[in-house]
């Protein structure tokens, strides 16, 4: 099988257009869809169904997909490898959760701006579900979200050790009447809020979600409700009329982890930044 003839499958693939793959390639349309109809014959299946303009995917070519995508990114990983022989100036992209990227990250990148100062960072911010799905789609070559984390293709390093409490505007004797605060669905303290209520035989309560670190705790001073969250930020952010409750038995521990496919290379540059996380944690 040819590798730039899959490539061009791999692109009408995810363009779901022959014309859009074309112009994506820089090929002209005929010599894309010759070369999709060359491997349709070689393989002796359908790839596409045919809908107007738009293809689609068949059983067969959705299979060859997942294929085609590990070739196609394990080609790019190569060539990002052997460039990167000496690499202590690469770029890297890089994911967090909103409550690592408002205590742990600063003084991370002060300290790799100051050593790798020509090394360039991508930086993006999310719940622990979202940043795995980017690692698994290849979007970020790594990400610290809550653990464990538990994927086949995912490959986990400890990193930080948090401490989670409950948070209130007032001492709390009964969560059974307290709405919680949280980030969307998909948030690790989110989740293990709502698991901490069901262990209480809680069932019934409105949630409020926010996309930030401040909202929730504002809302959460305001008297909205509780929510749960490292105490490391609650110090870090200076609530001083906020209460904090904290979780018996081990309940409160959870560990970040630095998350990154099995099937990609953990280059120099990113080794670099992992280790000062590490030290600095």
């Amino acid at each position: 099988m040819d590798l730039n003839i899959l490539k061009i499958f791999y692109a009408a693939a995810k363009e779901e257009s022959i014309t859009k793959a074309a112009a994506k390639l820089n090929y002209v349309q005929s010599n894309v869809s010759a070369r999709i109809k060359q491997l349709e014959e070689e393989l002796g299946v359908p790839l596409f169904y045919r809908t107007g303009r738009r293809i689609v995917l068949t059983p067969a070519g959705k299979i060859l997909f997942s294929f085609a995508e590990k070739i196609v990114n394990i080609e790019k990983e190569a060539e990002k490898a052997v460039k990167e022989t000496s690499g202590d100036d690469a770029g890297i992209a890089v994911g967090f959760m909103e409550t690592v990227a408002a205590v742990k990250l600063p003084p991370i990148l002060i300290t790799y701006n100051k050593n790798f100062p020509m090394s360039s960072l991508k930086l993006v911010s999310g719940s622990t579900e979202e940043l795995l799905l980017k690692v698994l789609s290849y979007e970020l070559e790594g990400a610290f979200v809550g653990g464990p984390v538990e994927h086949p293709d995912i490959e986990e390093h400890s990193v930080f050790e948090e401490e989670l409490v409950i948070l209130s505007n007032e001492q709390v004797d009964d969560l059974a009447d307290k709405n919680i605060v949280v980030f969307k669905k998909g948030c690790a303290y989110r989740r293990r809020l709502e698991k901490f209520y069901e262990g209480c035989g809680i069932f019934s309560y409105k949630i409020f979600e926010f996309g930030s670190i401040e909202a929730i705790l504002a809302c959460v001073s305001a008297g909205m409700g509780v929510t749960m969250l490292p105490l490391s930020v609650v110090k870090e952010k200076g609530y001083k009329n906020l209460k904090i409750i904290p979780l018996s038995d081990g309940r409160g521990k959870m560990t970040t982890v630095f998350i990154k496919r099995r099937d990609t290379l953990m280059t120099k540059a990113l080794s670099n930044f992992l280790k000062i996380a590490e030290e600095l944690k």
